[in-house]
Parts: structure tokens; C-alpha cells; sequence
């Protein structure tokens, strides 16, 4: 009597099947008992649950295996903008070569550029530029380097810059930004004709674009720069009829009424329109306000700091939104709370 075992039945799906099962607990002991400690901890992060998330990754703080992942995620998450930047500085020096070096990078020029440190921001692009030539952060950086060259004053070099983006990058969102730039940049110079024929250019290429307010007040203030005051009364009056609400809208109001402007009568309501925010933060340094105020811009929010002289102290408030009612800015905060768990007020500006 003889046995014979069929030639193919080891490789039938079956026995393939008990084959893996098999090598995955020899080989990897933790790949069946559920998530580790970082995929939970970035799960909560994704989530939405931002303070939890925080305090998992606090306590993985150490553990080599998940090093990366959590000074990633800590640099993110730390509101306390000094422990915040040292957690991407200590990312980028160990894992320089990392697929999410560029971002770390990047989060830390911005983070020198909203302190108003342009040198080392402009510093800081430029190394990514060199370094991550096929980041996904290189328009935004040619952006920002421009915006970091024009800060310090140095306009050919903005220039320089801004073109290189609008060339290089016509697709991208940041290209309506940098034809912005070009228009400040001609205007530095006082090239008048020239950044009123790129404003021009702007507002026939983005007729529909969020900028359009900012482009139509450079138009006006390119109009009264040479001049032509009729023509930037008409602009800022379209500015304070078509974007009320808007830095613009106010800003045209404020130099209307300057030049004795009356304008029609407004329904008082409609005036108190817009008048309403969310204040999530009050910090006695600034680079803490600023680092909370890059946070939740990247989530989309409209963010603004606002500095405050108390009398034995100096506080830097961070108010989020500009509301038509306390019903609305109510209604938001609680979302705000619920993803990120800020404490917050309602204010009236």
C-alpha cells in the first residue's frame, strides 16, 4: 500500500490560505490583534479628536519604533508654539529623508514667516526648494519665498520668484496668488502702469476668484497712488456695496469716510452685520497665538490675532470668523469645540 500526495494540493487556496494565517503569526505577532498604539493615535487625529489625540501621542513620546509618526504629529497638534517648532526641528534633524520631511519643513518656514522672521523663513523655503525638488509644497513655497523677499523689501527678487510660480505652476491655486504678488512687487517699485496692466490681467483671468476684493483694492489704491481719485472712489464704493463684510470692504468704508464720503443709509442692522466671533485663545506670548492661528487656518478657518493691552499685561487674542449673528458664531463654536476641544466665547467686535 502506497501514499501519494497530490502535486498541487499544497498550493490550493485552502492551504494557501493556512500558509499565510501561519507565517503572519510567526513572522508578525501584532499584525492580527488590531491596531498599534500610533495607528490609533492617528486615527483619533483624523477624526477630528484633537486633544485626545494629543495625549496619546504625548505618551509614545521615547518609543523608538514609532519616532517619526509622533514628532509628526506632535509638531501638529502642540499649541505651545516654542514645543511645537521643537518637535519639527528634532524631526527634521533625524528624518531628513522621510517622505513627510517636506511638509515638517515647510510648517516651520511658515511658522518663521507668521513670527515675522522673513530672513530665516526665506532661508527655510529656499532649503526646500533644494532639497525636495518634487515636494508637493513647492508652489506654496515659491510662493511664500516671494512673499518672504517682498517683506525684506527686496522686489526684484519677489519678482523673480512669483514669475518663476505663475510659469511653472499655471494650474495651481497659488498662481492667482503669486499674479498678486507681481502687482505688489511693480507697485514697490512705483512701476505704476505696469501693476495696473497686471491687475487688470488678474481680474479678466479670475473673474470668479476669492481674491477678487484684494485685487480690486490694489486696483484703487494703484488709481490713487497716481492720482486718479475718481477712479478709486469708484472701486472702493463697489468694494463697500458688493464685499461689506470683507478686510477690503471696511478698509475702502474707512478711506471713504476720510474723504468725507456719506454714501446711501444703511439699515442699522445691516451695519452691525459681520460683527461677530469665536474667540478660542487669549496668550501672553504671541508665537503662541500664531502657531494656534497656522493650525486652524490649515483647517480652513478664517483666523485672526488680535493684541490686547490689559492693565498689568499684554494679551494676543485669537478670534476666529466673521459672523452676521451670535446664533451663527454660536453654532460654529460648538463645532470648533467638538473637533478640537478649545474652550471658547463669543465675541463682539
Amino acid at each position: 500500500m502506497s501514499f501519494e500526495f497530490e502535486r498541487d494540493s499544497l498550493w490550493s487556496p485552502r492551504a494557501r490560505v493556512v500558509i499565510w494565517v501561519t507565517l503572519s503569526l510567526v513572522l508578525f505577532p501584532g499584525m492580527l490583534k488590531g491596531q498599534t498604539p500610533v495607528d490609533e493615535a492617528i486615527g483619533l487625529y483624523q477624526r477630528g479628536r484633537y486633544q485626545e489625540a494629543l495625549e496619546r501621542f504625548r505618551e509614545l513620546v521615547g518609543k523608538e519604533t514609532y519616532a517619526p509618526e509622533v514628532l509628526y504629529y506632535l509638531g501638529k497638534l502642540e499649541v505651545d508654539a516654542d514645543k511645537s517648532l521643537e518637535y519639527r526641528r528634532q524631526f527634521l534633524s533625524l528624518y531628513d529623508q522621510h517622505p513627510m520631511a517636506d511638509e515638517v519643513l515647510y510648517e516651520v518656514a511658515q511658522y518663521n514667516f507668521a513670527l515675522g522672521y522673513y530672513l530665516t523663513a526665506a532661508k527655510d523655503y529656499q532649503a526646500l526648494l533644494s532639497k525636495y525638488p518634487k515636494s508637493n509644497f513647492v508652489a506654496e513655497a515659491l510662493y511664500w519665498l516671494a512673499s518672504s523677499k517682498l517683506a525684506i523689501g527686496a522686489a526684484d527678487s519677489a519678482q523673480f520668484y512669483f514669475q518663476r510660480l505663475v510659469d511653472r505652476f499655471r494650474e495651481s491655486p497659488m498662481a492667482s496668488w503669486a499674479q498678486l504678488g507681481l502687482v505688489d512687487a511693480h507697485f514697490i517699485h512705483q512701476a505704476f502702469p505696469q501693476a495696473q496692466a497686471q491687475c487688470r490681467a488678474f481680474l479678466e483671468t479670475y473673474p470668479d476668484s476669492p481674491l477678487l476684493p484684494v485685487a480690486l483694492f490694489r486696483m484703487a489704491e494703484i488709481h490713487q497712488a497716481v492720482g486718479e481719485r475718481e477712479e478709486a472712489e469708484s472701486i472702493f464704493e463697489k468694494l463697500v456695496d458688493e464685499y461689506p463684510g470683507t478686510y477690503q470692504g471696511q478698509q475702502a468704508r474707512q478711506q471713504l469716510l476720510e474723504w468725507g464720503w456719506i454714501g446711501e443709509q444703511q439699515d442699522k442692522q445691516q451695519v452691525e452685520e459681520g460683527k461677530y466671533a469665536i474667540q478660542v485663545g487669549a496668550f501672553s506670548k504671541r508665537a503662541n497665538a500664531l502657531n494656534l492661528q497656522t493650525q486652524l487656518s490649515a483647517d480652513g478657518y478664517q483666523v485672526e490675532v488680535v493684541k490686547k493691552a490689559g492693565r498689568r499685561r499684554i494679551l494676543y487674542l485669537v478670534w476666529v470668523g466673521n459672523y452676521h449673528s451670535r446664533q451663527e458664531a454660536q453654532g460654529q463654536a460648538q463645532i470648533l469645540e467638538k473637533q478640537r476641544g478649545l474652550p471658547y466665547q463669543i465675541i463682539k467686535k
